[in-house]
């Protein structure tokens, strides 16, 4: 990896390319760096700095090359509610609507059709619960067909 770095996160892009996003410096400076790594060809590149520099974030593959970059703490080592997503195939970010609980130390999944979970963590010193599947939906995902809506008296997924 071409910037040595604790904190960070990374996610597959898909034909065996990984990003890997922010982290701390060995200075503990929060990075916006972003680097991908090719298992074919054996080699990193460095592409688009991330818009918001964090340590402590999540990220997860949304499909066709694009990952959704979550949370993290900032410079401040406030936690952060910042959503962004990155496209390989265009070496470009963009904001997305914020989290509804800023948090860092969190976890992020992909739950398929563009969209991702996002898992516990820590708010302001407090532990979180897990966002529901469909706030997140309404963050990143395409909106699904009413039919296909889940409904608020369902219980969770298994």
């Amino acid at each position: 990896m071409p910037t040595a770095r604790t904190a960070l996160a990374a996610a597959p892009l898909g034909n065996g390319i990984a990003g890997v996003f922010g982290g701390n410096s060995s200075s503990s400076s929060q990075l916006q760096t972003n680097e991908v790594y090719s298992y074919a060809t054996n080699t990193w590149s460095t592409r688009a700095p991330m818009p918001t520099a964090r340590n402590y974030l999540a990220a997860a593959s949304l499909g066709n090359g694009i990952a959704g970059v979550f949370g993290g703490n900032s410079s401040s080592s406030s936690q952060l509610q910042t959503n962004e997503v990155y496209s390989y195939a265009t070496n470009t970010w963009s904001t997305k609507a914020p989290m509804p609980t800023a948090r860092a130390y969190l976890a992020a999944a992909p739950l398929g059709d563009g969209i991702a979970g996002v898992f516990g963590g820590v708010a302001a010193l407090a532990f979180c619960k897990p966002t529901k599947f469909t706030a997140m939906r309404q963050i990143l995902g395409p909106p699904r067909p009413p039919c296909l809506q889940p409904e608020a008296s369902q219980p969770p997924h298994p």
